[in-house]
């Protein structure tokens, strides 16, 4: 539910704080920032949830989210803004497991990210029902050419598509007009680089443990039995070992989101060198098999005042973690863990993997169908806390996520 609160979460699933004493203003003007800038994460799933007309078109974002998706409020006192990806993610999650979830600030970014990418005009209504000032909720509607609008509220207590909760007391209009994205490149490029030069730092890291079982490793989940599993976590060597290509798959997929934007260049290729990081994350896949070697190319691109340098800050510090650390990973001796592939949120790793052939390793068995595939919820519970802040570290700086 909106609320005023100073924690705003940032994209990719990491919470940030935006502003000192946030208020509603603050939380509304970061709903437009991230709908703006990562619309595109969701441009495939848009297209094909696009209709005849703007009421078709409406009618399938709501049926869409409200069978996938699961609504769950946010922490007391934290406001929670996700990406469109991660909402996406959070919300199919959570209709497995009821630790996941969006609320109704993650649906309304999401809903326009769609809405954004079809060229449909809406806005973000921001309600109170109960004393005036005291804003409760918020949901985009939708406007066909014809002025006709169209209600899209994911939240459960919404019967259907279209309803509008009532008496409305006061009532806040956002209007998220379409022509307004191509003068956004300024404000994406303030942030960027704000975001490029925040000093590396672990704090924050503790808590979100969501970190690892949603965006690292996605793609592997856990499995009931030992049949059903392509990897057994047994001890300590078989942990460090799916950690290790862990952090190598982050590596690859910082390499292939610069290569994506090599592909079709935005606001990031007029504010740093993209060529010269893709050299660099290439000198170190080429020196990962020998772990001295690939430490000392990893100093070297710190060194060498790379854009992404708290990106490898987190890997160095991960794979020394992982050495010096190696005793805490031994709680899996007495109960092995199995995984498998598993379609469940996004980037997948599995597709990283069959891409690249030095992943290969990671799954030792073939490939078995099953349907009790969940996160890697009791994997995270027994990885000591030192070595999981820095894999979060890795996550959270890198240029994929950034």
């Amino acid at each position: 539910m909106l609320d005023r609160t100073s924690d705003i979460s940032g994209y990719k699933g990491f919470r940030r704080v935006i502003k000192e004493n946030g208020n509603l203003d603050d939380t509304l003007s970061n709903m437009q920032r991230i709908a703006r800038r990562d619309f595109g994460q969701v441009k495939d799933l848009a297209a094909e949830l696009d209709g005849e007309s703007v009421k078709e078109t409406s009618k399938n974002i709501w049926n869409y989210l409200r069978e996938h998706t699961n609504y769950k409020l946010d922490k007391t006192g934290v406001e929670e803004l996700r990406t469109p990806a991660r909402s996406l993610f959070d919300g199919k999650a959570g209709k497995g497991n009821q630790q996941y979830g969006i609320d109704c600030d993650d649906y309304t970014i999401l809903v326009s990210a769609f809405l954004l990418n079809l060229g449909i005009e809406h806005e973000y209504r921001v309600t109170a029902y109960k004393e005036k000032g005291v804003f409760e909720h918020i949901y985009p509607v939708a406007f066909d050419a014809k002025g006709n609008e169209y209600v899209i509220d994911l939240v459960p207590e919404i019967p259907h598509f279209n309803f509008e909760a009532k008496p409305i007391i006061d009532l806040k209009t956002i209007n998220m007009k379409i022509e307004e994205l191509s003068g956004f490149a300024d404000d994406e490029r303030s942030e960027l680089i704000e975001e490029l030069n925040e000093p590396f730092t672990l704090d924050g890291m503790e808590d979100d443990d969501v970190i690892l079982d949603g965006l690292f490793l996605s793609g592997i989940g856990e499995v009931e039995t030992e049949e059903e599993a392509e990897i057994v976590l047994s001890g300590a060597e078989d942990v460090a070992n799916l950690l290790e290509n862990g952090i190598l798959a982050e590596i690859v997929k910082a390499k292939n989101s610069l290569e994506d934007e090599m592909k079709s260049p935005s606001v990031l290729s007029e504010t740093l060198n993209v060529n010269e990081e893709i050299e660099s994350i290439n000198s170190i896949l080429e020196d990962w098999d020998d772990e001295e070697q690939r430490m000392d190319t990893i100093r070297d691109v710190i060194n060498s005042n790379s854009s992404y340098s708290n990106f490898f800050k987190a890997i160095l510090l991960s794979l020394t973690k992982l050495d010096t650390d190696f005793e805490s990973l031994g709680g899996f001796d007495d109960e092995p863990i199995y995984l498998a592939r598993v379609d469940f949120g996004e980037p997948d790793l599995s597709e990283i993997i069959e891409e690249n052939d030095s992943l290969q390793g990671i799954f030792n068995r073939k490939n078995k169908s099953t349907t009790r595939k969940r996160p890697l919820r009791n994997f995270v519970k027994k990885i000591g806390s030192g070595v999981k802040k820095v894999v979060k570290a890795v996550v959270k700086y890198n240029p994929a996520s950034i």
